[in-house]
């Protein structure tokens, strides 16, 4: 079927969730050779889980290619709110030099992208590690540029999986292709077509000549009186 985008969203949603608590667990519970690895690797093997995920949401919910709009909505609508929940942490954790208690919801914010966006909490946490200031809002290309990434790269690879191909989508192709109208198709007979069945005794079906009342090329409308 051709999902609408609340729908491809929903489905992103649901894929994003579990990545996310399989990322979780792994770094919970330290897979072995994970986190050895060197940075940006860790982040980038998270972030590629999201392409079987979204190939496999597209086979269970049997989506249909999106048209270009419909693509670049399901990748900007999830991005936004990505953006803009470590935009605003982002901004009230460096404005707790003022507020504490906005610096305090902040951090927290940033922090609770480990259980809502693990493959995202480990790209941003290998920004961390980088020299940057984060007292002050002295504009860095680098951490603004993993907080884009870190909302892009999750529905971009997504998409991408469920543009993959797949079982019910190649059937689906095989099945249009089959109902589409051949050019070899007979064309309709010209003329009257008798409905009549063939009889036993008859090659073919014999149709009775219209009645005279019955109005001839008329249209069907009843002759006139003659010869009054």
């Amino acid at each position: 079927m051709t999902p609408s985008p609340a729908s491809r969203f929903g489905g992103f949603a649901s894929g994003h969730f579990v990545v996310t608590t399989l990322c979780a667990c792994l770094l919970f519970f330290q897979a072995p050779g994970i986190l050895s690895l060197p940075d940006p690797w860790p982040a980038v093997l998270m972030m590629f889980l999201y392409v079987p995920a979204g190939w496999i949401v597209s086979c269970l919910r049997h989506w249909a290619r999106p048209t270009p709009r419909d693509g670049i909505k399901a990748i900007l609508y999830p991005a936004l709110l990505a953006w803009g929940w470590a935009l605003g942490g982002w901004l009230l954790f460096v404005s707790g030099v003022t507020w504490p208690l906005a610096g305090s919801v902040g951090s927290l914010m940033l922090l609770s992208t480990y259980f809502l966006a693990s493959p995202s909490f480990l790209l941003m946490l290998t920004g961390l590690q980088s020299d940057l200031a984060f007292t002050t809002l002295t504009f860095s290309l680098q951490w603004y540029g993993l907080i884009f990434l870190a909302g892009l790269l999750p529905p971009l690879l997504f998409c991408l999986g469920s543009l993959l191909p797949h079982p019910v989508r190649r059937i689906r192709h095989e099945k249009k292709t089959d109902l589409a109208p051949s050019d070899s198709a007979d064309p309709l007979p010209d003329g009257p077509v008798c409905m009549e069945p063939v009889q036993p005794d008859r090659d073919k079906p014999v149709c009775d000549p219209p009645s005279e009342g019955s109005g001839g090329n008329r249209g069907g409308l009843p002759d006139t009186e003659r010869g009054t």
